[in-house]
């Protein structure tokens, strides 16, 4: 019988750094939005990072139906494929004064220079909150992955505070399988079949 190394094991079990650039928003020791593409007004450059995540961050506002909508900060994902396995996390939080939707990041699709979301994670609390989600990526010819950074929306043109974002990773989720099927056992009795 041949072994596998326990290292290898655990090696393949760990998720596998994706390509995103500038996940802490700042290069050469100032803020910086390079990598990220959005949709209604531009995003802020906030000061003052999340834990681990430099000394910049990036803030945008949520999006309204009766005017701007949706409202998203979003990067595509280089080599993503239909049904791949991604993890996205990251720092969010609002402002300590109310009202905040919250900020929330999830894994979409780009088609035609439109963005949709599958899923979401978030918060809304006025200190840095590590969110994360798991999602599978899907996508049909034509379309591409995208990782997106959202302040929710609102039903009309209300002055919401925005949402901060930073520290933001992605991770292609690799791992060995495990066979989890149920043994059966079967036992003969010799005294019955005679």
């Amino acid at each position: 019988m041949k072994h596998i190394p326990l290292f290898l094991i655990a090696l393949a079990a760990l998720p596998a750094h994706a390509q995103l650039v500038n996940g802490s928003f700042e290069m050469n020791g100032g803020p910086s939005l390079e990598g990220w593409s959005w949709t209604c007004d531009g995003p802020g450059e906030g000061t003052g990072g999340a834990p681990g995540s430099g000394a910049w961050h990036a803030t945008k506002q949520p999006g309204h139906f009766k005017g701007c909508f949706p409202s998203y900060l979003y990067q595509p994902i280089a080599g993503a494929q239909d049904g791949d396995l991604y993890t996205l996390s990251g720092w969010v939080r609002c402002d300590m004064e109310e009202p905040c939707i919250g900020g929330y990041l999830g894994l979409g699709r780009l088609t035609e220079g439109d963005v949709a979301i599958e899923d979401l994670a978030g918060a809304a609390e006025a200190t840095w909150t590590y969110v994360t989600i798991t999602d599978t990526v899907e996508i049909a010819d034509g379309e591409q992955a995208v990782a997106v950074l959202t302040a929710g929306a609102i039903g009309g043109p209300a002055l919401l505070n925005p949402a901060h974002f930073d520290g933001i990773q992605l991770d292609l989720v690799t791992g060995v399988e495990r066979r989890s099927s149920t043994s059966i056992h079967h036992y003969v009795d010799a005294a019955l079949h005679t």
